[in-house]
């Protein structure tokens, strides 16, 4: 006599446990989430009927079945994270090719500090500019083409070392290894343990930089 309400009630109460989790997945496209919606119900459904077959009443059969799967908000936000990170936007050379263009950006920007600011201003802290801009090519890469950016920013450490490295011999290494009368093989030597040691250095900023960026991307999306 009751079975009809009991179903009006189940059907009520999944819905509602679905609304929120829908409302914790709105940065997943709705095609995707739509399945995932149904998909969920299903395995409720049959949770349900799980529990019924074992004895207990409607009413507690979806109350278990739902305390069993966990709380709707952070089954949403549990799983759009995973969707998130799998499908993170970009690839290996969108993301090689925008931390070059952050990187000439930001070089640019530091030569004209350098060279038409620095004499009013007494000039920027040299170390604080090169330890932030490889956390802000990092981060910039991270939030934008997260895909690959590990991959990507770690060539993009190494291009940046020898192009560094490269450049201080050429402005002034020459003139040092010719004072000091160092052998070509020595000179060589230093060069490379030059570019491994900062190439190591930048590379570490440069990944942490995109790791704390892709985890608030992640959460920035899971909350919007």
């Amino acid at each position: 006599m009751n079975s009809q309400p009991d179903a009006q009630d189940r059907e009520n109460r999944i819905a509602d446990y679905l609304g929120i989790v829908a409302g914790s997945m709105r940065a997943i496209p709705e095609e995707t989430k739509g399945n995932f919606l149904r998909e969920m119900k299903t395995h409720i459904e049959t949770l349900v009927d799980q529990y019924r077959d074992e004895g207990r009443g409607e009413p507690a059969a979806v109350t278990d079945a739902l305390r069993m799967i966990g709380d709707p908000a952070t089954v949403g936000r549990t799983w759009a994270a995973n969707w998130l990170r799998a499908n993170e936007p970009g690839n290996f050379l969108s993301a090689l090719a925008l931390s070059a263009v952050v990187l000439v950006m930001l070089q640019l920007m530091y030569s004209f500090v350098l060279y038409l600011i620095w004499p009013v201003a007494q000039g920027p802290n040299v170390m604080n500019v090169s330890f932030s801009a490889p956390i802000v090519v990092g981060a910039v890469c991270g939030w934008y083409r997260p895909k690959r950016a590990t991959a990507a920013l770690s060539v993009a450490s190494v291009l940046t070392s020898i192009w560094f490295v490269a450049n201080f011999y050429l402005q002034a290494g020459k003139q040092l290894t010719a004072e000091a009368g160092l052998a070509p093989g020595t000179i060589l030597f230093f060069l490379a343990a030059m570019t491994i040691v900062f190439a190591a250095y930048t590379a570490a900023l440069m990944l942490l930089g995109s790791a704390v960026a892709r985890r608030w991307r992640i959460r920035r999306l899971t909350r919007a």
